[in-house]
């Protein structure tokens, strides 16, 4: 079926992830060049962060793996879980952040709508994941 279906879920990543990239480039459209440059700076030590915590999951789960063989089905799910909830964390940071920022209300419902498609595909990879470690 295709829920259990690792390669579907992929699919419905990266499919996301064009689409996400499509609309995000139309947003900018909508901004002056003083408001995309503020967008800019304000994000750019929190890019960082991510790409870190990102890293650090992934050290996390290489040396898990290793050290806890038999606890792998546990270990992908923690590391799931974590991922899910980083990004989360990341999208609730984002809106705030561009709340802040006073960014256009037309930019803000462009993130929105990005944030729930990304979302919504990255549960779906999670699930892909998920189902395939789980106990046959």
């Amino acid at each position: 079926m295709f829920t259990n279906d690792l390669i579907f879920g992929f699919v419905i990543f990266i499919g996301a992830v064009v689409i996400n990239r499509f609309l995000a480039e139309k947003a900018l459209k909508w901004l002056s060049a003083e408001e995309k440059a503020r967008l800019l700076d304000s994000f750019s030590g929190h890019r960082i962060f991510h790409v870190v915590a990102i890293g650090i999951l992934l050290l996390f789960f290489l040396i898990g793996s290793r050290a806890w063989p038999n606890s792998l089905t546990t270990l992908v799910w923690v590391i799931l879980v974590l991922l899910l909830l980083m990004s989360l964390g990341n999208g609730l940071f984002s809106y705030v952040k561009l709340k802040n920022l006073s960014i256009p209300k037309r930019y803000l419902s462009s993130f929105v709508v990005r944030c729930v498609i990304y979302y919504g595909a990255l549960f779906v990879l999670i699930f892909a994941i998920g189902m395939r470690n789980l106990p046959q």
